[in-house]
Formats: structure tokens, sequence, C-alpha cells
């Protein structure tokens, strides 16, 4: 008894199982450090990467094909056709430079859908999310401010709930796009990467998104090696 008690006491827990998606096809080696960083990372915390990287546009159907999405089943399909287990699923832009604190703190958040916050890659003068949308209305929204940003961390703000957010370094639990349903990420000529569509449905479904103030990563031109 003493031996299946110390046997079944040294059996490891199961591992955290994260689907990483990589949106992009243009890598540069900051991401390619970053990248390696975090399968360490991974490795050395007990969870289990899944890669999943399919490069075409518009960004909306990559982004549903690398959940293995199929166009004639339906609303009613799940991610990954219900043939892989998964506990996360992580969105990185290729051009997205982050170290393994950016992960560690969005799985501390402890939300359905977190983000790290960065600035926008044409106006360093903002952020890359929007606190609060009316998708029934047709108008234009502002993103948030990096004095207002700054201020808010400065007074010990280190999260924000967010409408929308560019989708650079994302973390969203199992359950967030069960609940959505297919297609989880849909376009027109004004939103061709799919991301208004998902978190409208977000809000639809009072699945809350968070966007982490303090961690922040870095977008950056890159070049196709």
């Amino acid at each position: 008894m003493a031996d299946l008690d110390q046997k079944t006491q040294q059996t490891p827990p199961k591992p955290t199982v994260m689907l990483i998606c990589i949106l992009g096809n243009r890598y540069s080696e900051h991401f390619l450090r970053s990248w390696t960083e975090l399968v360490g990372y991974c490795l050395t915390h007990n969870i289990r990467p899944v890669l999943a990287n399919i490069c075409e546009t518009p960004f909306f159907i990559q982004k549903n094909k690398c959940l293995r999405c199929d166009m004639h089943k339906g609303k009613e399909q799940v991610p990954l056709n219900g043939e892989m287990d998964y506990d996360y699923v992580l969105w990185i832009s290729s051009g997205c430079v982050f170290t393994t604190k950016t992960l560690q703190r969005l799985l501390d958040m402890n939300r359905d859908v977190a983000s790290a916050s960065s600035l926008m890659k044409h106006n360093v003068n903002c952020f890359n999310f929007i606190t609060d949308i009316n998708y029934e209305e047709n108008k234009s929204y502002s993103f948030m401010g990096r004095d207002k940003v700054k201020a808010m961390v400065e007074q010990g703000t280190g999260e924000c709930k967010v409408d929308y957010v560019d989708m650079n370094f994302v973390l969203m639990k199992k359950g967030v796009l069960e609940t959505i349903q297919y297609p989880w990420f849909g376009g027109d000529h004004d939103n061709l990467n799919g991301e208004t569509l998902f978190f409208q449905k977000c809000k639809e479904h009072v699945i809350d998104v968070y966007v982490d103030l303090k961690e922040q990563v870095c977008i950056e031109n890159t070049v196709i090696l």
C-alpha cells in the first residue's frame, strides 16, 4: 500500500493544453527569440503547446482555419472539430515581440479573454483597445490614449475591461469559442481581420474581455526570412 501511495503521489499532473495560433507569415529575429522562449516556458511549466499557422487572406479566414473550421458544417461546429481537448487558445501576431512574463500575466488574470496591451503600430499616442462600443450604431470610436493609460497604471489599475482589442497577444479559455459559435471571425471590406465580429459576439454573450495595462508587448515591422 505504501508503494502504491508513493506512485500515486509521483504521478505528474495533467498538462495544460494550449493551442497557439500564429497570425501572419513574416517573422523577425526578435519574434523568433520570443517564440523560442515561450516554447521553453511551456515545456517547463506543464503546458503542452500545439501550433497552428495558416497563411491565407483575408485574415478572418486565416483565424477560422487555425481552429480547423469547415464552412459546410455550420454554426454548431466546435473548434478543432472536437478532435483535440484543449484548455486555452493563444493568438499571437507574427509582428509581436513579447516575453514569457506576458503569458504568465494573462494566465494569472484568469479571465475568459485576456489580452496584453500595445501601442498602435501607426500611432504611438494610442493603445490597441477601445473600452466601450455600441455595436448597434455605425460610428467611429477612439482607441485609448497613451496618457490615460499611464494615469490609470499610476493609480494602481492593472487591467481594464474593454469591448475591443487588436489581437496581437490574446489568451482565451476553452468555452469562449464554443459559446459564440461559428463563424468565430468574419469580415467585410471594412473589417478584413474579422476581429470586430468576434468581440461583438463576446459582448452579446456577456463574455468579458480584459486588457493587461502593465505588461505590454511591442509590434514591429517585420521582414520575410
